[in-house]
């Protein structure tokens, strides 16, 4: 029997990720740079590449050099850079604090033709005093890492890492290739210029493209890695939680979710109320119980908006509430519901309607059937 002292009823319904962030959490604060590579259109010439993080530190938007290259539209990964003999960027120096590591992630489609060209061998590389790079068959400098091959026509997700042991690990597709200890030499810092697809000093450059370049200034743990290598974020993204039923005057708890690892230091639920929907006001900001109330057709549709920032830039989700009378209706907008054995017309309500209905039933029941002669 459904009452309305019941608890809330709650039903997953279709959900649709309506925004992402621009950028915002805590830990996300540790991405110093990222570019998308993807400033089109297909077919037009590189002139230089956003860097969507304005942290005030020395990465900018890449610059030219060399020729450059062209922005491709690409089957898998939409637009991309695309590089080959003298096409480079620059995304301006790192200046990377090493006290909790680094990492470079980016995605990467060699060609095959590079290994037969003994020049085309700087994925992605920085220069300071030595050329430390990252090629399609091992690392440089900073490690002794091989064995690998990516020059394949094939998108890769690779990922270098640097934890304070010191150590240096490389990740290609969410897997561990190799991993030295041959890297800081006492560095506190990384702070020479980034170069994307070659070599300024010398005719490096890889034909291929690139993808989603993003560094932090942390070590991110494997599991991270993992999520990247499978399609993940680079910004991180905020769930409101799932569309959910509910009845008028009842508190609803929402549910705010944040990407796994990412904590922003405040949130704020904004709303685009149906007709005649009431909100607690109280509950708006920093509190993810609300209490709806209405007045009108069943169901009115509330819109909540999550926003969450870290000072960073915001990132925000909406779900839905449809809100009912009462808890009957509710129940039986999620399904069968029991009801009120007395509510014979199934409305929810008890009322003449319904005992017109078991009078009605009554009649058929015991209707005459023939005459009744008194003896």
């Amino acid at each position: 029997m459904i009452t309305r002292n019941q608890t809330k009823i709650k039903t997953v319904l279709t959900f649709t990720l309506v925004a992402l962030a621009t950028l915002a959490s805590s830990a996300n604060a540790d991405l110093v740079a990222y570019w998308p590579l993807n400033d089109g259109p297909a077919g037009s010439p590189v002139t230089g590449a956003d860097d969507l993080i304005d942290a005030g530190l020395t990465f900018t938007d890449a610059t030219v050099e060399g020729t450059g290259g062209t922005w491709v539209n690409d089957p898998t990964r939409g637009i991309v850079f695309s590089t080959g003999e003298d096409d480079r960027l620059v995304g301006g120096t790192q200046g990377i604090d090493l006290a909790d590591g680094f990492t470079w992630s980016l995605w990467v489609n060699v060609a095959s033709s590079n290994k037969t060209d003994t020049g085309a061998d700087v994925i992605i590389g920085s220069r300071n005093g030595v050329w430390n790079k990252l090629q399609p068959t091992d690392l440089q400098r900073w490690a002794d890492i091989g064995g690998y091959d990516v020059a394949d026509d094939t998108w890769h997700h690779m990922a270098l890492v640097g934890t304070t042991e010191p150590r240096v690990s490389l990740y290609i597709d969410g897997s561990l290739v190799g991993s030295d200890t041959t890297f800081w030499n006492n560095l506190t810092t990384v702070n020479d210029k980034l170069e994307f697809g070659g070599s300024s000093r010398y005719s490096e450059d890889i034909t291929g493209l690139m993808s989603d370049i993003a560094i932090w200034d942390e070590a991110l743990t494997e599991t991270r890695i993992q999520d990247l290598a499978a399609g993940g974020s680079i910004l991180s993204s905020v769930n409101a939680g799932p569309d959910m039923i509910t009845w008028s005057g009842q508190p609803v708890q929402l549910d705010p979710n944040y990407a796994e690892g990412y904590e922003p230091n405040s949130f704020a639920w904004s709303a685009n109320p149906g007709d005649g929907v009431v909100f607690d006001p109280n509950a708006y900001v920093e509190d993810p119980t609300v209490t709806i109330t209405k007045a009108t057709a069943n169901p009115s549709t509330v819109k909540l908006t999550l926003t969450a920032d870290d000072g960073t830039g915001p990132m925000s989700d909406t779900l839905e509430i449809d809100v009912y009378d009462d808890s009957c209706l509710a129940a039986k907008a999620v399904g069968p519901a029991e009801l009120d054995p007395s509510d014979f017309d199934e409305n929810c309500t008890t009322d003449l309607r319904d005992y017109a209905i078991l009078a009605a039933e009554w009649l058929v029941d015991y209707a005459l059937t023939e005459p009744i002669v008194k003896p």
